[in-house]
C-alpha cells in the first residue's frame, strides 16, 4: 500500500499552470459575425472590477461596426444617476404599483408598472441609476475626428471599409490577459478610388497591445504603425506649426460621452454634450489629468502616453 501510495504521488506531480491557461487562448481572425448576428464579437480585458471591449483594432475606433456588443469601458463603480423628471409638483404622483403577496401572507406593493405614472417618474426610477461608459480610446483620421472608423463588410472588392475585415488576426492570451490585435487601415484617397473601380483598397498594417492591471485600474495600449508617425519628420521641420489634415495620418483620441438611461445602450450618449464636462486640470509633456462632471457624478482620470504622440500632433481629448 505504501508503495501504490508513491507512485500514485509521482504520477500527479505539479500543475504546469501556464499550459493549462493558455491551453484556451482565443484567436479570432477576419472579425466575423457569428449567426445569427450580423455585427462581430469584441474580446474584452480586464480585472474583475474594470473592463475595456475592444474591436478588431483592439481599441474602440470602430464602435459604430459593432451593435451586439458596444465597444465600452465599464466599472463596478462607474454609475450615473440623470436628474429626475421635471415641469410637475410630484411627478411619482400616479406611479402605478403592484401588489404581492409574501410567504408570510403580507401585500407588499412593488414599482412594477412602468406604463403610468405622470412626468416620467416610473421610467425614472427604472434607468437610474445605470452604468457609465467611463472613457473611449479610439483612432481617427486626422482629417476627419468626429468620424468613427469602419470595419470593412467582407463583401469583396471595394467594401474594404476603414480597417479591411480580412486583415484582422487578434490573439487573447488568458493567462498573461494580453490582446493582441493585428489589423490594417485604408487611406481615405485610397478607399474612394478602390470603390469607384470596385477593387481592392492598398492598406498599411498597424497592431495593438492591450491589457489590464491585475490589481489597479488601470488600462494600457501600445499601438505601433506608420499612420500614427507621418507627420513626426514634418512636425520636427515646423516645430510650433500644426502639420495639415491628412486623411493617411491617424490621430489617438479620447473621448468621454454622458451616460444613457436607454435599455442595450452601452451606458453612453454621444449626443449630450451640454450635459456634461471634461477639464484637463494638468498637462505636462507625457500625462493629463481630467476632471469628469456629469450631474451629481464626478470621477478624475488621468493618462500616461508617449512624447511622440504629442510631439506629432497625434493625440487630443474630447
Amino acid at each position: 500500500m505504501a508503495s501504490l501510495a508513491c507512485c500514485v504521488l509521482v504520477a500527479l506531480g505539479a500543475i504546469d499552470r501556464e499550459s493549462v491557461v493558455r491551453r484556451h487562448t482565443v484567436r479570432i481572425v477576419g472579425a466575423p459575425a457569428p449567426p445569427p448576428l450580423s455585427t462581430p464579437l469584441t474580446l474584452s480585458v480586464g480585472n474583475g472590477v474594470i473592463g475595456f471591449n475592444a474591436g478588431a483594432d483592439g481599441l474602440q475606433s470602430l464602435n459604430t461596426s459593432y451593435r451586439s456588443f458596444p465597444l465600452t469601458t465599464l466599472s463596478d463603480w462607474g454609475w450615473h444617476s440623470s436628474p429626475p423628471p421635471r415641469g410637475q409638483p410630484d411627478p411619482f404622483a400616479d406611479f402605478g404599483y403592484s401588489f404581492l403577496n409574501t410567504s408570510e401572507g403580507r401585500a407588499v406593493p412593488y414599482p412594477l408598472n412602468t406604463s403610468g405614472g405622470a412626468g416620467g417618474g416610473p421610467e425614472w426610477l427604472r434607468a437610474n441609476p445605470h452604468r457609465l461608459d467611463l472613457l473611449q480610446v479610439a483612432l481617427r483620421r486626422r482629417a476627419d475626428t468626429a468620424t468613427p472608423l469602419v470595419l470593412g463588410s467582407g463583401g469583396g472588392k471595394g467594401a474594404a471599409g476603414d480597417v479591411p475585415r480580412a486583415s484582422s488576426v487578434q490573439v487573447l492570451d488568458p493567462y498573461s490577459g494580453e490582446l493582441v490585435s493585428n489589423f490594417s487601415v485604408v487611406s481615405g484617397a485610397s478607399r474612394a478610388a478602390a470603390a469607384a473601380a470596385d477593387a481592392d483598397a492598398p492598406a498599411t498594417a498597424m497592431s495593438t497591445r492591450t491589457v489590464c492591471h491585475m490589481d489597479l485600474d488601470l488600462l494600457s495600449w501600445r499601438v505601433e504603425g506608420a499612420p500614427l508617425q507621418q507627420q513626426q519628420q514634418q512636425q520636427q521641420q515646423q516645430q510650433q506649426q500644426a502639420p495639415p489634415a491628412d486623411e493617411e495620418h491617424l490621430v489617438l483620441r479620447l473621448a468621454f460621452p454622458y451616460g444613457s438611461m436607454a435599455e442595450y445602450s452601452g451606458g453612453n450618449d454621444w449626443e449630450r454634450d451640454d450635459a456634461h464636462s471634461t477639464t484637463l486640470v494638468r498637462a505636462t509633456a507625457d500625462s493629463a489629468l481630467f476632471r469628469r462632471r456629469l450631474d451629481w457624478d464626478e470621477y478624475v482620470p488621468s493618462a500616461r502616453y508617449s512624447q511622440q504622440l504629442t510631439s506629432a500632433f497625434s493625440f487630443f481629448f474630447y
